[in-house]
């Protein structure tokens, strides 16, 4: 699992993500009504509306 971040010049780079840090991204997303957790579109959206 890997972070895909863009930056101001629309250069794209991957970080990889520790598996706890994705469990809490999840609990995030459940908390904070953004779709039940971690999905294939909660993924691919911005982490932080």
């Amino acid at each position: 699992m890997h972070f895909r971040i863009k930056s101001k010049r629309d250069k794209i780079r991957f970080v990889p993500v520790h598996p706890m840090v994705l469990r809490l991204i999840g609990e995030y997303l459940e908390a904070g009504k953004h779709g039940g957790g971690v999905s294939r579109e909660s993924l691919d959206s911005p982490l932080f509306r």
